[in-house]
């Protein structure tokens, strides 16, 4: 959505006409469906040995409020790159000081995504060559199907930021452009924060410890289409 916004200037109420109300539908009616889909077999695994965020049952109230403080302050000074990063550096502080009460820090991961995108605004413009005529040379309707596909095995960040290039792209192709890669993001473990989550609690019961593509495919697939289906129907609506 960030890199959308700033490709093609769209604004908050503009994401919020163009994609929440299919998005807000195909949420509660999936999380419904695939909920009762698995109930069972859910309630039947075994406790999930999670380590626990701290020895005490009780967190203070105070290192709550300090907590969301924190998140608001991000997101105030996210267009700010000085105090965005002072900030950071405070909770890095007061992490360590009030650890007891906390998930241990693991900066590895974010440092990755952030390595990740680096790479990505250096090196997207190298991949314009044959991302543009491809979306140019296929009908409107199919840029949805197309672009799920290809979030599917390259993530959909990175297809946002190569359909950038597309700069001749109608409103509507741009909708569907970025509906695509909204409906394949569950096409993958890495394109959303909560399929690694998931991945990582239930790990001990897949085989192996690892979730077979051909397994996510399966299963992800009738939600894609769903959500996509959602997005044509609501394309008919704007358009």
């Amino acid at each position: 959505a960030l890199i959308m916004s700033h490709c093609w200037h769209w604004s908050t109420y503009d994401f919020l006409l163009h994609f929440a109300p299919p998005a807000f539908l195909g949420i509660i009616t999936i999380t419904y469906f695939y909920g009762k889909f698995v109930r069972e077999e859910l309630l039947s695994l075994d406790e999930v040995n999670i380590v626990t965020a701290s020895k005490y049952e009780f967190t203070p109230w105070l290192v709550i409020v300090i907590n969301i403080l924190f998140i608001v302050s991000t997101i105030i000074c996210v267009h700010h790159p000085f105090f965005f990063v002072s900030v950071y550096f405070l909770f890095l502080a007061y992490h360590k000081m009030t650890r007891k009460y906390h998930y241990r820090l693991n900066l590895q991961a974010p440092f990755f995504v952030g390595i990740f995108l680096c790479g990505l605004i250096i090196h997207a413009g190298l991949q314009e060559w044959w991302i543009v005529p491809l979306l140019q040379s296929v009908p409107s309707f199919f840029l949805l199907p197309l672009e799920a596909i290809l979030t599917s095995f390259n993530e959909n960040t990175t297809m946002a930021a190569l359909s950038c290039f597309f700069q001749d792209a109608t409103e509507m192709e741009k909708y569907l452009i970025m509906a695509g890669v909204v409906s394949g993001g569950g096409l993958t473990i890495i394109a959303h924060a909560p399929n690694p989550i998931a991945q990582n609690l239930l790990r001990n019961y897949f085989p192996r410890q690892a979730l077979s593509f051909f397994t996510l495919l399966k299963y992800a697939c009738p939600g894609a289409l769903f959500f996509g289906s959602l997005f044509y129907l609501w394309s008919f609506v704007l358009f």
